[in-house]
């Protein structure tokens, strides 16, 4: 089988959600295919060091200007629908589409989707299929009804969210499989295109990369990863700091949140508050902490931070959509919360009982080994892909 994969970027090692699942993706696909990586502003030294066997066409990233955006915004366009499109890219891509005709066209993600026309024309007869991150148009609605004190905020998530139901629809309907990352996606992009082929494949996680280890003792710090640069996750923080963070330290005064990931310049200073920005590895600095903590208000699909918590044995505290399409039990394997108080409380809880936080770290490692373990979630995955392009 060969497959042309386009994805909106590679890192390696990978440093949010999208990236890691791309990466789990073209490791199990780069097994048992031909696969092209399609993809802009590639970095050849983090290609080489992941040792994947794959061949790249890579473009020069865009870049939109504000005239660029306004003109957008103006023409009606989703934004999401514009940010990544490059003529010289879908011309590198039209030329590998003719060139070396493949079985499968695999686009990553909705802000890959404008090179869909590209990938119909130069591979008419390759099987189309769009691995959905979010199904965009309810993330934007999520992020309208929780800016309720940012109108600047809520009126673009507004306007996103109406453009993004025409465009996302229109995509769904062109191609001939779509991946959903969790059930409330699949029934919210069903609802857009009910025609579609839709099916369920979670977010899964490397458990011997993220490998199990015991409590013990730990500081009395919880941490929230992801970058800032994201917006869901500066609405968590803020929320965090100045909801959650004061009643936990009024419990326990030593406690602290721990912010790991891009741009968290501006907590420099907070008091209970250490900024560790982007780290080259995770791991060291969460097998620190007593917990972490999932407040989002914002977003769809599964967070790849949850996974590498309970993987690494690491208790998680949550809101319901933190938590959201995940099997998890809540008070079993994780401890969810419907607001600031429930948070507060439960994070105390942890930092204060330790046999209850070792219970909960230990189920939630089971649940991961159980249903999110990435060898068989993508080897599954690529099970589908076979039967896909086999002979009709």
């Amino acid at each position: 089988m060969k497959v042309v994969f386009l994805a909106p970027s590679f890192q390696f090692p990978p440093r949010q959600g999208a990236a890691i699942r791309n990466l789990y993706w073209l490791e199990a696909l780069a097994r048992r295919a031909t696969v092209w990586l399609v993809t802009p502003n590639l970095n050849p030294d983090e290609l080489a060091r992941s040792g994947l066997p794959v061949r790249v066409v890579a473009g020069p990233a865009p870049r939109r200007s504000v005239p660029d955006r306004l003109v957008d915004l103006l023409a009606g366009r989703a934004d999401l629908a514009c940010r990544l499109w490059s003529p010289v890219l879908a011309a590198e891509l039209g030329r590998v589409l003719h060139t070396d005709p493949p079985d499968l066209v695999h686009i990553g993600g909705l802000e890959m989707a404008p090179y869909l026309p590209v990938a119909r024309r130069a591979a008419p007869t390759a099987r189309v299929v769009l691995d959905e991150y979010n199904a965009e148009y309810r993330l934007q609605w999520s992020a309208f009804q929780a800016e309720g004190l940012n109108p600047v905020g809520a009126v673009y998530s507004y306007v996103q969210a109406r453009r993004l139901e025409e465009f996302e629809a229109w995509v769904l309907r062109q191609v001939d499989l779509v991946w959903a990352v969790s059930e409330a996606d699949r029934v919210a992009l069903k609802q857009l295109a009910p025609e579609a082929r839709i099916e369920l494949l979670p977010n899964s996680v490397d458990i011997d990369y993220y490998a199990f280890e015991p409590l013990g003792q730990r500081e009395p710090a919880f941490v929230f990863i992801g970058t800032l640069a994201y917006r869901p996750n500066r609405h968590a923080v803020r929320w965090l700091v100045r909801r959650v963070l004061p009643a936990v330290r009024q419990a326990i005064p030593a406690a602290e949140l721990w912010v790991v990931g891009r741009g968290p310049g501006a907590l420099a200073g907070v008091p209970g508050v250490r900024a560790w920005g982007e780290v080259a590895d995770e791991r060291p600095v969460l097998r620190r902490a007593a917990a972490t903590v999932v407040p989002v208000w914002m977003g769809g699909g599964t967070r790849f931070k949850v996974l590498v918590a309970l993987a690494l044995g690491l208790p998680v505290v949550a809101t319901p959509l933190g938590v959201e399409g995940l099997c998890l039990k809540a008070g079993v394997e994780a401890l969810v919360a419907p607001d600031e108080a429930g948070l507060a409380a439960s994070l105390i809880r942890l930092l204060q009982d330790r046999e209850l936080a070792a219970r909960i770290a230990v189920a939630g490692r089971r649940r991961v080994e159980t249903c999110y373990d990435r060898r068989r979630v993508m080897d599954r995955a690529v099970d589908t892909y076979f039967d896909l392009v086999r002979p009709r």
